[in-house]
């Protein structure tokens, strides 16, 4: 990964700069953005990976694979 060197030791990452501008004035930054994605992201895995296992049961699969 190119990029690995970002982060600290925890995981986390340091700001880096501006995500955006509003109005051309107004500086955006999401801080809390690495925090609320990954909670976000476990959430849609768990639901795709719910989703995988009924459809493999409906499907014949009862071997849990």
């Amino acid at each position: 990964m190119a990029h690995i060197h970002i982060f600290a030791q925890d995981g986390s990452w340091a700001q880096e700069a501006i995500e955006g501008m509003f109005n051309r004035t107004v500086a955006i930054s999401y801080p809390n953005f690495k925090f609320s994605f990954t909670i976000w992201m476990l959430g849609k895995a768990d639901s795709y990976l719910k989703q995988l296992k009924e459809k493999k049961g409906a499907s014949g699969f009862a071997n849990g694979h």
